[in-house]
């Protein structure tokens, strides 16, 4: 089970994801959203496999529309929603996250981000790691951060 950190300002600590949206905390299913068997082919990133964002919950797909704003600037709301991090790369894509309420289903920016300090961990019993991914998915019309998602992989 996964949880979620609504909150856009991270600092470190053990972390799994993070919400621009408030305080709370909601319980997640992992695994939920995984990619379909048939239909476009899901998008990858260096950092972070598909199986890896399919256990948190979220499926990238080849974007539907044309973003309203360029790239630099979805980087830099993610870089300001965490502190500065570095950049590793950045793709608009569709995103779907099933497990939200309201779920995300849109064309958004995924923006790749260095998970410096930032630390992963997986059911109770299991070994706390350090993050080898930071995405923070941006909506391309109100600039703002959807869902960032830190983990590492296998970490259920």
């Amino acid at each position: 089970m996964r949880k979620l950190i609504r909150s856009h300002k991270i600092t470190g600590g053990v972390l799994l994801a993070f919400l621009a949206a408030g305080a709370t905390m909601a319980a997640v299913a992992g695994g939920a959203g995984a990619p379909a068997s048939r239909g476009p082919n899901p998008v990858a990133f260096t950092h972070v496999d598909v199986a890896t964002l399919a256990e948190a919950g979220i499926q990238l797909l080849p974007a539907t529309s044309a973003s309203r704003i360029a790239a630099v600037e979805a980087e830099k709301v993610a870089q300001a929603a965490f502190s500065q991090r570095d950049l590793r790369e950045t793709k608009f894509v569709r995103c779907i996250v099933a497990n939200e309420d309201p779920a995300v289903d849109r064309d958004c920016w995924a923006v790749s981000l260095v998970p410096t300090e930032l630390f992963s961990h997986g059911p109770p019993g299991t070994k706390i790691k350090a993050a080898s991914y930071l995405l923070v998915l941006v909506d391309p019309v109100t600039r703002v951060v959807l869902l960032a998602q830190a983990g590492a992989p296998g970490q259920r």
